[in-house]
């Protein structure tokens, strides 16, 4: 029954295969160059964070994914450096991800306008070792070429202005084709407001939109209270009728933790566990020289 629903799930994803299946995660408000590769120049300073993904659980096979971003700004409107590395387990298949990114932000005024681009090597496996000789049979085009290796860039600009930002990103630049994936240009807009409420409370409102290829969109809007900067509370809807919490708390300067929960209402709940749980956890050291308020993500992105 396992090596059954195993080979049911790899079969029901042959087909989105042959299109750039990208990774979705409810925490991206608190990883933002996971989407915007050219985030990393907006922000001064030492950025680590670590993410683990629980999609789906309690369905067999679910999709789970382990991410490490880091970035980091050499000089004030100048040049940043940042890695993203991923790794997602779907059934027999896994998906790893190594990203290396350059972006350059220019002052503009009390403003930036930054730009990125980055490089991604990425290695998909299917394990089939598990699989009877006849489920294996059925997979003929996975067993000719069970291991898959290419290259992918991406590039986008990001804009700050005093509490508005503006993010877009436009994945798999390059072309690639083999007989069981073929990865597809992928935009994203990123569009955020954050309006101070009173002396310590904030709410930031963002919208963002995922195309292939300019024609289908994926839209997703949240909300998010934050207090005093340390804590911050919001909601968030995905297309699809996905409806998400999270939560982060700034333990200091330079720690935080958070959480987020995701429950889709849509056909996926009448078969299996629809619920999405996150975790992340970060570390920042703010470099010297700090850039204008008007620049800073605090404001803007928690």
């Amino acid at each position: 029954m396992k090596r059954f629903f195993i080979s049911a799930l790899l079969l029901s994803l042959v087909p989105a295969t042959k299109a750039q299946q990208e990774f979705h995660t409810i925490m991206h408000l608190f990883v933002p160059q996971l989407r915007q590769v050219a985030y990393s120049a907006t922000k001064e300073e030492v950025n680590l964070t670590l993410l683990h993904c629980n999609q789906w659980r309690g369905m067999e096979g679910n999709p789970q994914n382990t991410l490490f971003s880091g970035h980091y700004k050499i000089k004030s409107g100048g040049l940043a450096i940042g890695a993203i590395a991923n790794q997602e387990k779907c059934g027999i298949k896994t998906n790893s991800i190594a990203e290396l990114i350059f972006s350059y932000g220019i002052s503009l005024r009390n403003n930036l306008l930054a730009f990125g681009i980055g490089s991604s090597f990425n290695s998909m496996k299917w394990d089939i070792s598990d699989l009877s000789d006849e489920e294996v049979h059925d997979l003929s085009a996975l067993s000719q070429t069970p291991d898959c290796r290419f290259l992918s860039f991406r590039a986008g600009l990001y804009l700050c202005l005093d509490n508005f930002y503006f993010g877009a990103t436009v994945s798999n630049l390059n072309k690639f084709k083999s007989n069981f994936y073929t990865p597809k240009p992928h935009g994203y807009i990123t569009s955020g407001y954050k309006a101070q409420l009173t002396k310590k409370l904030t709410l930031n409102i963002e919208g963002n939109v995922q195309t292939e290829r300019f024609t289908g969109y994926a839209p997703d809007i949240s909300a998010t209270l934050g207090s005093d900067e340390k804590l911050f509370a919001g909601l968030s809807y995905r297309a699809e009728r996905n409806i998400g919490f999270h939560i982060k708390v700034n333990f200091s300067r330079h720690l935080y933790v958070g959480a987020a929960y995701e429950h889709a209402a849509n056909a996926l709940r009448k078969s299996h566990t629809a619920s999405t749980f996150e975790f992340i956890f970060g570390f920042r050291q703010p470099v010297k020289n700090e850039p204008p308020a008007s620049w800073d993500n605090d404001r803007l992105l928690f």
